[in-house]
């Protein structure tokens, strides 16, 4: 899912602004919401079910609650779950 973004690109966008249009500064704080909102689902899973963690299935999570979210917050998004979960990258960037 993230495999061409790296952690300098990310943090430039996050913090520092860079680069940043109209749509993507709504776009970046809500998909770091939904990475850091279901990994600490997963964690307290793991810690009070006894779970494990399936990371292909927390990447589709990731994928999903993102996407949802953004649907939920903005109408300026209009991507479909193919197009987001194929390549987030691109829809990011524009």
């Amino acid at each position: 899912m993230f495999s061409t973004l790296n952690i300098k690109g990310v943090f430039s966008r996050m913090v520092l602004g860079f680069g940043r249009s109209g749509l993507e500064k709504k776009l970046w704080p809500i998909l770091w919401c939904a990475i850091t909102h279901v990994i600490w689902k997963k964690r307290n899973q793991c810690i009070f079910n006894h779970d494990n963690v399936n990371w292909i299935s927390l990447v589709e999570e990731v994928k999903f609650v993102s996407l949802s979210w953004l649907h939920s917050l903005s109408t300026d998004v209009n991507y479909t779950f193919v197009q987001w979960s194929s390549n987030v990258n691109v829809c990011l960037i524009g």
